[in-house]
């Protein structure tokens, strides 16, 4: 019996993941496999040089015994294409299954279409590693994207239900001062509680323009 195409590419992200990662630290990995693409200030391959504070940001995600990282930046200043590293390098060079959340559904449909696919477009490397939209070898749609030894879901705080839908061991929560505590609780709360039973292997990421100066999470949280 003939094996079919969707057989095979199971078998050979499967085979992928088997194959463990060179030891190369988050910042290395992204100037070696990131296109930052057109439409952006500085499209092209990625470089630290004229953001050098970016490399840190990146390589703490790998540091021994960090299980909570804290974000505060400026508009403008390199937080979506830190956060969109983070997301790719667990990915396609460490992968690990994910919970990315944003303040509202909308926010999080902006993100994906706008920002995070025409990065995996750009670099087909890692878009090769993701099931294919409409494929049987996995899922690709607005919700969740797995890909071999994981997936990424995306959330918004205003709905619990897609908090607590899964459990991973990598949660991202982006604009965490814009998120509202419901009656269900305080959505940042309720995503770190997802990665809760990773032991070692829990990674909180948090990141934010601070607003109310006193009332900001994420001002708390960095300091």
């Amino acid at each position: 019996m003939p094996i079919s195409q969707s057989v095979l590419e199971a078998s050979k992200r499967a085979m992928q993941a088997l194959i463990p990662p060179p030891d190369i630290i988050p910042s290395e990995w992204a100037e070696k496999n990131v296109v930052i693409p057109l439409g952006n200030a500085i499209p092209g391959p990625i470089r630290f040089d004229n953001a050098p504070y970016q490399k840190g940001m990146l390589n703490v995600v790998k540091e021994p015994g960090i299980r909570r990282v804290d974000l505060m930046m400026a508009s403008q200043t390199g937080k979506t294409t830190v956060m969109q590293c983070i997301v790719s390098y667990f990915i396609d060079h460490e992968p690990k299954s994910q919970i990315f959340a944003q303040p509202t559904e909308g926010d999080v449909n902006t993100f994906r279409e706008t920002k995070l696919k025409p990065m995996l477009d750009a670099n087909p490397d890692i878009f090769e590693k993701l099931a294919k939209p409409r494929g049987r070898s996995g899922v690709h749609n607005s919700r969740i994207i797995s890909y071999a030894g994981g997936w990424l879901m995306f959330s918004w705080a205003g709905s619990p239900n897609t908090l607590r839908g899964r459990s991973a061991p990598i949660t991202h929560a982006d604009e965490v001062d814009a998120m509202e505590v419901t009656k269900e609780g305080d959505p940042v709360n309720l995503l770190t509680q997802r990665s809760a039973t990773f032991g070692d292997q829990q990674l909180s990421i948090r990141s934010s323009t601070p607003l109310i100066k006193g009332e900001s999470r994420i001002e708390t949280g960095f300091l």
